[in-house]
């Protein structure tokens, strides 16, 4: 059986993992190098520090991205975003990896649905107004525009699709880089009435994969990470 190879974009600060996921990344080393010959792993996790002028462009990089207008894939199965305030555990990804498969599978025999391009693990939102929500959700009317009241329900414990999910645990196969023009990750400006303002990085990929492919986004709100304070 040949192992899923998934690349994890590891943000640095001051040159460092942050406190709050350094754990779980030294546990994704650890089960690499669990790996032996009688007993290889069926998942194969390559670390990647994202380094940037830029989120976009550190996600760009991380992914597989070279400067700002060429990319250089290697290759993997799947990219997981991160931030670095999330907290999470090997099976935080091998679950999202296998729903992402059983969503896929289901596919292939109803078309009525687009097919899926993102999915994305459940973390608490932080801030005023989204304190019991999770970091998921519908746009309204305006593509872009994330109202709180159509963010997902903190004590949703289902999967399900929806317009966007955080780049805080982000599963991306890598069929869509292939597919997206470069860079992946890009500003889009959000205009409601007069006002204009700038996607983050996780709008902006959930609106192309969504435009771009019409392929789908997908929140597991079974599969908690948690949403640690700096």
């Amino acid at each position: 059986m040949t192992p899923i190879k998934i690349r994890i974009g590891i943000p640095l600060y001051d040159g460092k993992v942050k406190a709050e996921c350094k754990r779980s990344i030294d546990a994704v080393i650890a089960y690499n190098d669990q790996k032996t010959a009688q007993n290889p792993n069926p998942f194969i996790f390559e670390i990647v520090p994202m380094v940037g002028t830029s989120s976009f462009f550190a996600r760009n990089k991380a992914a597989g991205g070279g400067s700002q207008k060429t990319r250089q894939i290697v290759p993997f199965d799947y990219y997981l975003s991160l931030d670095g305030d999330i907290s999470f555990s090997i099976d935080n990804i091998i679950r999202l990896v296998k729903k992402y498969e059983e969503i896929k599978k289901h596919q292939k025999h109803d078309t009525s649905d687009l097919p899926i391009g993102i999915i994305g693990a459940a973390y608490g939102g932080r801030g005023a107004g989204i304190e019991h929500k999770i970091v998921a959700g519908q746009f309204d009317e305006v593509p872009g525009n994330i109202p709180h009241e159509k963010w997902v329900a903190y004590d949703c414990m289902a999967y399900k699709c929806v317009n966007w999910v955080g780049t805080g645990f982000m599963l991306i196969p890598k069929d869509v880089f292939d597919s997206l023009p470069y860079p992946w990750f890009r500003p889009h400006v959000i205009t409601i009435g007069d006002e204009s303002e700038l996607a983050t990085e996780d709008i902006a990929i959930c609106m192309d994969v969504q435009m771009q492919l019409k392929r789908s986004i997908w929140i597991d709100c079974s599969n908690r990470v948690a949403h640690l304070v700096s």
